[in-house]
């Protein structure tokens, strides 16, 4: 016997949303940065920052809204994929 969860993934402008048919709803900023230099770059130890941790470290990162061509772009997937992990959790 096979057992579907089917999942809707919002990208919205201010906001990401994704909704499983298990009821686990999760909701993301839609905010992405990139490091500003290398020091930046040491202390995030990552190449982009995504949601609540760009906001975080603001005066480290370049920010921009993910409905923008460039934040949409490079980011979109790496941000379903950070709302598709924090499903798998509950709580």
């Amino acid at each position: 016997m096979t057992v579907s969860c089917y999942i809707g993934l919002d990208l919205g402008t201010s906001q990401s949303s994704i909704v499983t048919s298990t009821d686990i709803r999760r909701t993301v900023t839609s905010v992405v940065g990139w490091p500003k230099d290398l020091i930046s770059y040491k202390f995030l130890q990552k190449q982009v920052v995504i949601g609540d941790e760009c906001l975080e470290n603001r005066m480290a990162v370049d920010m921009h809204l993910a409905s923008g061509t460039r934040g949409f772009q490079a980011s979109a997937k790496r941000r379903g994929r950070g709302c598709v992990t924090g499903v798998g959790s509950r709580g």
